[in-house]
């Protein structure tokens, strides 16, 4: 299916760069998808800086004639920063969001390291699950489809922490943290959500 009007934006997690969602974006392509990855120097800035950077780059999207629909797929720490970005207007053609292990309660191994590691990768201490913590201020996000993946092997976003106020579906596959991004099941799960809202029963 050819969707040229289709703009799906990826947004890749912490200590990762555009490359790691290369399988994925393939995936998407074959699907007749337009894709483009988003890329930022995770370990530096706040997650405020890098949200700045990926809502200019909607909108220069969105403002491409012939944009009918836009759509993001984050991981990881990504979706925070997407979530950062959407805080202040979603673009208009904006109609579902498809998150791969989100941090959206923290994580509690950002937690644990961020004492000793926080000088080095700030951003641990906006990932830690602690009440205190930048997650847990994100303003909730428009009004748009959101599918939640989570990783039943994941040892550094339990699942518990990956649901979302507002998500529309929710899943989990068997998969670590990083493995969901080189799964072909999660390729067909992120297809299935883009095309129609929703996971499928069985996939």
């Amino acid at each position: 299916m050819d969707d040229g009007g289709v703009t799906v934006v990826l947004v890749h997690g912490l200590l990762r760069t555009p490359r790691s969602l290369g399988l994925l974006a393939r995936a998407l392509d074959r699907d007749g998808f337009t894709t483009r990855r988003f890329g930022y120097s995770s370990a530096r800035g706040s997650i405020a800086e890098h949200a700045r950077r990926l809502a200019a780059e909607l909108a220069e999207i969105a403002a491409t004639p012939g944009c009918r629909e836009l759509h993001l797929v984050g991981h990881s720490l990504g979706n925070l920063i997407a979530r950062a970005a959407l805080a202040a207007g979603a673009p208009a053609q904006l109609r579902r969001i498809v998150m791969l292990v989100p941090p959206n309660r923290g994580s509690p191994v950002a937690r644990w390291l961020a004492p000793w590691l926080g000088g080095l990768v700030p951003v641990l201490r906006e990932l830690s699950d602690a009440k205190a913590s930048a997650v847990h201020r994100l303003p909730e996000l428009p009004d748009v489809r959101i599918g939640v993946i989570a990783a039943r092997f994941d040892h550094l976003v339990p699942e518990g922490s990956t649901h979302l106020r507002g998500e529309s579906d929710h899943v989990r596959v068997a998969a670590t943290h990083s493995s969901v991004l080189w799964s072909p099941r999660v390729q067909k799960l992120v297809v299935a959500f883009l095309r129609n809202g929703r996971f499928p029963k069985s996939s």
